[in-house]
């Protein structure tokens, strides 16, 4: 077993890479909008990866409809 405190797991699907690294698209809360934030991954478990580095900014992360947005794609948060 493996255990990590204060650790985040995201669905392994949100993550993407590309020629800079591992990313996922979160909410910039103040542009409403969908912006890249670098991470590094760290172990991963079924459908889940923990991110290690990079997840500081306090911004939600999108998890679902991820495939739809870019940088700069406007937002709805909904509950």
């Amino acid at each position: 077993d493996y255990s990590a405190e204060n650790a985040l797991a995201l669905p392994s699907l949100s993550i993407k890479q590309d020629m800079k690294g591992k990313y996922v698209y979160v909410v910039n809360e103040q542009s409403k909008t969908a912006q890249k934030e670098y991470v590094t991954t760290g172990m991963s478990y079924m459908d889940q990866t923990m991110i290690t580095e990079g997840r500081e900014s306090g911004n939600l992360v999108i998890v679902e409809g991820f495939s739809q947005v870019s940088d700069g794609t406007p937002v709805d948060i909904v509950n």
